[in-house]
Order: structure tokens, then C-alpha cells, then sequence
């Protein structure tokens, strides 16, 4: 199980493309874990208040709904009709992301310099001013 996780993590430093999907393959395929990833999730989240058990049970019936639908298609077309699907929504996928890694490039916006110790506003919450931010917004005496 840790030589599995070194692995992915490897790739992902290395690379990074699809880790998620080696991790889920991995987890799911290899180690076994399906429902246990699930479960497991609930006794954590659960307590805390933060699932969403309705939208939880929707996205569930549409992923039981998509499974027949598509082995049914994949059973009735081949493996052929299969690849070229796959082919196609990962070369969209491609597409449509590869121009988002670019453009970020090109519309940099310049930072604004913030003092030492930050505003009020980039200081995080709880953090109290120091002598040196108090006094300089009381200004000279």
C-alpha cells in the first residue's frame, strides 16, 4: 500500500497529470477500497453537520442511472465505440483547459505593495494590530 501511494505521489511531483484518477484507480481497483472510502467520509463529516445527505442520495441515483445507461451503450456498440468516446472527451477536455493554463500568463495583474505587519483588511481574523500599526494610524502627535 505504500509502495501505491510513493508512486502516485512521485508521479504527481513529477508530473502531476491525472493523479487524482491513478489515486481513485488505485483506492478502488487495487486496495479495495469503494465503499469503505465512502463510509468512512460519513463517520468523519457526519458529526461535523457539513453532508449533504439529499444532494448526496440525487447524485447517487444519477451515477446508478449513468452506469446502466452507459454499459448498456458500450455492451450494444464494443469496445471501439468505447475508445473513440473516451478519445473525444479527453481531447475536449484538452482543449478546453489548455488555453486557461496560458492566459493566465498573459493577464498578470501588478501587486500592491502592503506595509509590513498588513492592513486591516490582509491581516487574518483574531490578529490584533501591533504598537507600530496603532500609532501609525493615530498619525503624529
Amino acid at each position: 500500500m505504500a509502495a501505491g501511494g510513493a508512486a502516485i505521489g512521485f508521479w504527481d511531483g513529477l508530473a502531476g497529470p491525472a493523479t487524482g484518477s491513478f489515486l481513485v484507480f488505485w483506492l478502488v481497483g487495487l486496495v479495495g477500497f469503494g465503499t469503505a472510502t465512502n463510509v468512512g467520509a460519513l463517520l468523519v463529516f457526519g458529526p461535523a453537520g457539513v453532508v449533504l445527505l439529499g444532494l448526496g442520495a440525487v447524485m447517487a441515483a444519477a451515477n446508478v442511472a449513468g452506469s446502466l445507461c452507459g454499459a448498456r451503450i458500450a455492451l450494444r456498440r464494443g469496445s471501439e465505440f468505447v475508445r473513440r468516446v473516451f478519445l473525444l472527451v479527453v481531447s475536449v477536455l484538452v482543449l478546453s483547459l489548455g488555453p486557461d493554463r496560458f492566459r493566465f500568463r498573459e493577464s498578470r495583474v501588478p501587486v500592491r505593495r502592503v506595509p509590513r505587519g498588513g492592513t486591516r483588511a490582509t491581516r487574518p481574523p483574531g490578529r490584533r494590530a501591533t504598537m507600530e500599526e496603532a500609532s501609525a494610524r493615530k498619525g503624529p502627535e
